[in-house]
């Protein structure tokens, strides 16, 4: 019988379509999903486009078109390259500890929202002091959404990837068989 790929040291074919998979669409899932209910809740009038019986097929689907590249824009362009840069590490960091579990993806999740938000803040404030004109209750509602939208990436991520169901690594205790 062979060894689980985790205690050979090696990573499986298969275990590296899962990260990847996971990688990828957990980030684009999470920001879409949020920056669609930011559009509903601020941009109502998007929507009413859509429901419109007398509205022609050919807008509906420019506007449905327009809606869809503005919310998954942001999960591809900004969240996906920081969860391949922070967050893919953070996950291999918490792998290589044994700490698979749903609170610890969420964990690790946040790590690039962190990375965002010190984007944002960064770049806010340096907007904000050009204009003379500091808005700051929207840069807390921007760094609010962003927590929530890293930990939903955590957790979709783990919901993808399912590394509590791996083999522990070699170098990990074992709890005893009763």
């Amino acid at each position: 019988m062979t060894e689980p790929s985790t205690r050979s040291g090696k990573v499986s074919r298969g275990d590296a379509w899962r990260l990847a998979t996971a990688t990828i669409l957990a980030p684009t899932i999470a920001w879409a999903t949020g920056f669609a209910a930011v559009n509903a809740a601020f941009y109502p009038d998007d929507l009413s486009y859509l429901r419109h019986a007398d509205v022609e097929l050919d807008l509906k689907l420019r506007v449905l078109a327009r809606m869809v590249t503005e919310l998954v824009h942001p999960g591809v362009t900004i969240a996906l390259p920081l969860n391949l840069i922070v967050g893919t590490p953070t996950y291999l960091f918490f792998k290589r500890r044994g700490l698979v579990g749903l609170r610890h993806a969420v964990v690790g999740g946040l790590a690039p929202a962190l990375a965002m938000i010190l984007i944002l803040v960064l770049f806010w404030s340096l907007d904000q002091l050009l204009a003379r004109a500091p808005d700051w209750s929207a840069l807390g509602f921007l760094v609010f959404l962003t927590s929530v939208l890293g930990a939903a990436t955590g957790a979709i991520f783990w919901l993808i990837r399912r590394p509590d169901r791996d083999e522990p690594p070699a170098h990990m205790p074992q709890s005893p068989t009763a």
